[in-house]
């Protein structure tokens, strides 16, 4: 069960600019943010970037839609220094098993994420092998939100090798 500050980015979810909940996230970060502005397919996607706090807000249509925690440094991005008290159990050295332990059974789970649900949205680990690279808050998933059988628990699976085994391999990771 997920506990913490997490909850304040959860509870803004599809907040409108202007909305108290996103100011209280907003403020609750504490900080400067820089805004930056693209049109994607005919939907407006707003980032409010604070990179020396290592947190994006991410609006669309003036609809916050998703918030991405660091828990690294980037090239563009510090780390979170909320970690201690942002999700209970849970600390920026956390392995995927560490999550899971912590967290109990996941929605769903690949070797790049572990999503929970948890309303009014989708709390999701993103890894890079073990290491945690950022956590992910966000109103609705994309491809749904239905738990994803373990392709030994699918009748028929077969491998996939070769070179598409590489495209296979890299469905389900984060873009960033």
């Amino acid at each position: 069960m997920l506990q913490g500050d997490v909850f304040t980015f959860l509870n803004a979810l599809g907040a409108r600019e202007g909305d108290p909940r996103l100011e209280h996230a907003l403020a609750f970060v504490d900080g400067p943010h820089e805004v930056e502005v693209f049109d994607e397919g005919g939907v407006q996607e707003k980032y409010l970037v604070m990179t020396d706090r290592g947190v994006d807000f991410l609006l669309k249509d003036g609809v916050l839609s998703t918030v991405f925690v660091y828990a690294t440094d980037t090239p563009d991005q510090s780390t979170y220094g909320g970690w201690a008290s942002l999700v209970g159990g849970v600390s920026p050295e956390a392995s995927p098993d560490d999550v899971v332990q912590a967290l109990g059974a996941p929605l769903r789970s690949t070797e790049s994420f572990v999503r929970y649900q948890v309303d009014p949205g989708f709390v999701q680990f993103d890894f890079d092998g073990d290491a945690l690279k950022m956590v992910v808050v966000m109103r609705e998933v994309v491809g749904g939100d239905a738990p994803q059988a373990a392709a030994d628990e699918v009748e028929g699976a077969k491998t996939v090798d070769g070179d598409l085994a590489v495209f296979m391999r890299a469905v389900g990771h984060p873009m960033f």
